[in-house]
Protein backbone atom coordinates (compact mmCIF):
# COMPACT_ATOMS: atom_id res chain seq x y z
CA UNK A 1 0.00 0.00 0.00
CA UNK A 2 2.46 2.72 0.87
CA UNK A 3 5.16 1.81 -2.15
CA UNK A 4 1.45 2.52 -4.34
CA UNK A 5 0.75 6.16 -2.56
CA UNK A 6 4.45 7.54 -1.23
CA UNK A 7 6.64 5.81 -4.35
CA UNK A 8 6.54 9.65 -6.08
CA UNK A 9 7.28 11.63 -2.90
CA UNK A 10 9.67 9.07 -0.86
CA UNK A 11 12.92 7.67 -2.13
CA UNK A 12 13.17 4.31 -2.63
CA UNK A 13 16.12 4.00 -0.05
CA UNK A 14 13.61 5.29 2.78
CA UNK A 15 10.13 3.58 1.18
CA UNK A 16 11.81 0.41 2.70
CA UNK A 17 11.91 1.41 6.47
CA UNK A 18 7.91 2.50 6.14
CA UNK A 19 6.74 -0.66 4.36
CA UNK A 20 8.64 -2.41 7.55
CA UNK A 21 6.77 0.28 10.13
CA UNK A 22 3.95 -0.80 8.44
CA UNK A 23 4.40 -4.46 8.77
CA UNK A 24 5.10 -3.97 12.33
CA UNK A 25 2.09 -1.95 13.30
CA UNK A 26 0.15 -4.26 11.66
CA UNK A 27 1.31 -7.02 13.36
CA UNK A 28 1.29 -5.64 16.64
CA UNK A 29 -2.91 -5.20 15.86
CA UNK A 30 -3.18 -8.73 14.91
CA UNK A 31 -1.68 -10.07 17.92
CA UNK A 32 -3.32 -7.10 20.43
CA UNK A 33 -6.31 -8.33 18.92
CA UNK A 34 -5.81 -12.17 18.84
CA UNK A 35 -4.51 -11.99 22.57
CA UNK A 36 -7.92 -9.69 23.69
CA UNK A 37 -10.20 -12.65 21.81
CA UNK A 38 -8.21 -15.74 23.43
CA UNK A 39 -8.09 -13.68 27.02
CA UNK A 40 -12.09 -13.36 26.90
CA UNK A 41 -12.11 -17.08 26.04
CA UNK A 42 -10.67 -18.42 28.51
CA UNK A 43 -11.04 -15.77 31.13
CA UNK A 44 -14.66 -18.21 31.98
CA UNK A 45 -11.95 -21.01 33.42
CA UNK A 46 -9.58 -19.49 35.09
CA UNK A 47 -8.29 -15.30 35.39
CA UNK A 48 -4.13 -16.51 35.67
CA UNK A 49 -4.56 -19.26 33.04
CA UNK A 50 -6.27 -16.57 30.62
CA UNK A 51 -3.39 -14.21 31.55
CA UNK A 52 -0.49 -16.94 31.34
CA UNK A 53 -2.19 -17.97 27.17
CA UNK A 54 -2.48 -13.65 26.52
CA UNK A 55 1.13 -13.63 27.43
CA UNK A 56 1.87 -16.99 25.48
CA UNK A 57 0.67 -15.46 22.62
CA UNK A 58 2.00 -12.07 22.53
CA UNK A 59 5.47 -13.72 22.62
CA UNK A 60 4.98 -15.91 20.03
CA UNK A 61 3.79 -13.07 18.03
CA UNK A 62 6.40 -10.69 18.80
CA UNK A 63 8.80 -13.44 17.94
CA UNK A 64 6.76 -13.90 14.77
CA UNK A 65 6.78 -10.26 13.36
CA UNK A 66 10.80 -9.18 14.86
CA UNK A 67 11.67 -12.42 11.99
CA UNK A 68 9.43 -10.94 9.35
CA UNK A 69 11.04 -7.61 9.98
CA UNK A 70 14.46 -8.89 10.19
CA UNK A 71 13.77 -10.83 7.24
CA UNK A 72 12.65 -8.36 5.34
CA UNK A 73 15.29 -5.82 6.06
CA UNK A 74 18.23 -8.22 5.36
CA UNK A 75 19.73 -8.11 1.58
CA UNK A 76 20.76 -11.13 2.07
CA UNK A 77 18.47 -14.77 3.10
CA UNK A 78 21.06 -16.23 5.21
CA UNK A 79 21.58 -12.93 7.45
CA UNK A 80 17.75 -13.31 7.66
CA UNK A 81 18.40 -17.35 8.84
CA UNK A 82 21.13 -16.87 11.24
CA UNK A 83 19.89 -13.78 13.40
CA UNK A 84 15.98 -15.23 13.45
CA UNK A 85 17.74 -19.21 14.73
CA UNK A 86 19.81 -17.43 17.18
CA UNK A 87 17.15 -15.42 18.35
CA UNK A 88 14.90 -18.53 18.21
CA UNK A 89 17.37 -20.17 20.32
CA UNK A 90 18.06 -17.96 22.97
CA UNK A 91 14.50 -17.10 23.71
CA UNK A 92 13.76 -21.36 23.61
CA UNK A 93 16.87 -21.60 26.34
CA UNK A 94 15.24 -18.72 28.03
CA UNK A 95 11.52 -19.90 28.12
CA UNK A 96 12.57 -23.53 28.37
CA UNK A 97 10.84 -23.90 32.42
CA UNK A 98 7.81 -22.26 30.60
CA UNK A 99 7.71 -24.40 27.69
CA UNK A 100 7.77 -27.34 29.67
CA UNK A 101 5.12 -26.33 31.98
CA UNK A 102 2.94 -25.55 29.22
CA UNK A 103 3.61 -28.84 27.78
CA UNK A 104 2.79 -30.52 31.76
CA UNK A 105 -0.44 -29.21 31.65
CA UNK A 106 -1.65 -30.32 27.98
CA UNK A 107 -0.27 -33.73 29.65
CA UNK A 108 -2.25 -33.44 32.43
CA UNK A 109 -5.48 -31.83 30.77
CA UNK A 110 -5.19 -35.49 28.58
CA UNK A 111 -4.23 -37.67 31.39
CA UNK A 112 -6.20 -36.53 34.11
CA UNK A 113 -4.30 -37.89 37.22
CA UNK A 114 -6.37 -35.71 39.34
CA UNK A 115 -9.01 -32.94 38.63
CA UNK A 116 -10.30 -30.19 40.85
CA UNK A 117 -11.44 -30.94 43.92
CA UNK A 118 -10.16 -34.39 44.29
CA UNK A 119 -8.04 -35.07 47.16
CA UNK A 120 -4.06 -35.38 47.41
CA UNK A 121 -1.05 -36.15 48.73
CA UNK A 122 2.02 -34.42 46.94
CA UNK A 123 5.36 -33.31 48.00
CA UNK A 124 4.84 -34.04 51.93
CA UNK A 125 1.29 -32.44 51.59
CA UNK A 126 -1.67 -33.33 52.11
CA UNK A 127 -4.66 -31.30 50.37
CA UNK A 128 -7.63 -30.14 48.20
CA UNK A 129 -6.94 -29.79 44.15
CA UNK A 130 -8.65 -25.74 44.18
CA UNK A 131 -7.15 -25.24 40.46
CA UNK A 132 -5.25 -26.53 37.76
CA UNK A 133 -3.50 -23.45 35.85
CA UNK A 134 -1.30 -22.98 32.71
CA UNK A 135 1.89 -22.89 34.68
CA UNK A 136 1.22 -24.43 38.37
CA UNK A 137 -1.57 -26.82 40.50
CA UNK A 138 -3.11 -24.74 43.82
CA UNK A 139 -3.72 -26.92 46.34
CA UNK A 140 -5.46 -25.88 49.40
CA UNK A 141 -3.62 -28.44 52.63
CA UNK A 142 -5.49 -29.22 55.62
CA UNK A 143 -3.79 -27.02 57.76
CA UNK A 144 -5.09 -23.87 55.85
CA UNK A 145 -2.12 -22.87 53.71
CA UNK A 146 -1.85 -23.23 50.11
CA UNK A 147 0.58 -24.98 47.68
CA UNK A 148 1.64 -23.58 43.97
CA UNK A 149 3.18 -26.64 42.69
CA UNK A 150 4.91 -26.22 38.99
CA UNK A 151 2.85 -28.69 36.70
CA UNK A 152 6.20 -29.65 35.60
CA UNK A 153 7.34 -31.17 39.04
CA UNK A 154 3.55 -32.48 39.27
CA UNK A 155 3.69 -34.48 36.20
CA UNK A 156 7.50 -35.81 37.62
CA UNK A 157 6.46 -36.85 41.16
CA UNK A 158 4.32 -39.64 42.88
CA UNK A 159 1.19 -38.33 44.00
CA UNK A 160 -0.83 -39.76 45.96
CA UNK A 161 -4.82 -39.62 45.35
CA UNK A 162 -6.61 -39.96 48.64
CA UNK A 163 -10.40 -41.70 48.61
CA UNK A 164 -13.08 -38.99 49.24
CA UNK A 165 -15.03 -39.25 52.37
CA UNK A 166 -18.63 -40.13 52.95
CA UNK A 167 -20.06 -36.80 52.88
CA UNK A 168 -18.01 -35.80 50.17
CA UNK A 169 -18.93 -38.39 47.51
CA UNK A 170 -22.05 -36.83 46.34
CA UNK A 171 -20.80 -33.57 46.30
CA UNK A 172 -19.33 -31.46 43.48
CA UNK A 173 -16.01 -29.75 43.18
Amino acid sequence: MTTYILNPIVPVLHLRYLQVSEVALVGFLAIHTISKISYSLSIAYSEQTAKSIRSLIRIAGAIIVIAVVISYLSQDPVVAASISTISGLVIGFAASNLIGNVIAVIYLAITRPFRIGDRIKVFNGDGRVSDIGLLYTRLLLDNGDEMLASNSSMVTTNIILRKKEKGEENQEP
